[in-house]
């Protein structure tokens, strides 16, 4: 990773970082042997998005609440357990609703969770969206969502995996 983005995170979440750039979509999908296509194991994977989930994402939703900054909340209903969770994401906002980069691919919680009800509700700056529509996009769409810095950084680190989330009516 080059320029400014590679800074910002290698202080903090060095390690992090460099790992999940090396997970990257596709390369979450399972090889059949208990490893990724790029050698990774599954289970490593697992305890990767376990610390993303326990620390990051605490410090980010608060980000997401004070209405400053890049986040946004997913709120979504757990398939299983009928929970509500809300998920800090990055969203990019277009006309009729809001591109997602699927960062750690599409076979993470709060993924699985908004395609299993067929929506979900997205609070950005403070205002809700009901979403009732997550649609496959390009990576070229995806892209060219996002304003620079952040498609710099999207296409430097190799990322493919976009969904539109369309806002209901």
């Amino acid at each position: 990773m080059t320029g400014d983005a590679g800074a910002l995170w290698s202080a903090p979440f060095g390690a992090l970082w460099r790992w999940a750039r090396v997970t990257r979509s596709p390369a979450t999908a399972s090889t059949g042997d208990g490893t990724t296509d790029r050698g990774m194991t599954m289970a490593g994977r697992e305890r990767f998005l376990w610390t993303v989930k326990h620390t990051l994402n605490r410090v980010t939703t608060r980000v997401a609440r004070s209405r400053h900054g890049p986040f946004a909340l997913v709120r979504h209903v757990g398939r299983r357990s009928g929970r509500v969770y809300e998920t800090p994401v990055i969203l990019a906002r277009v006309p009729g609703g809001f591109v997602a980069e699927l960062t750690y691919g599409p076979d993470v919680d709060w993924y699985k969770n908004i395609v299993a009800a067929g929506g979900c509700t997205v609070l950005h700056h403070g205002t809700e969206y009901p979403i009732d529509a997550i649609s496959p996009l390009s990576p070229e769409r995806g892209l060219a969502a996002y304003s620079n810095p952040a498609r710099l950084v999207l296409k430097a680190t190799g990322r493919s995996e976009f969904r539109l989330l369309s806002i209901a009516g």
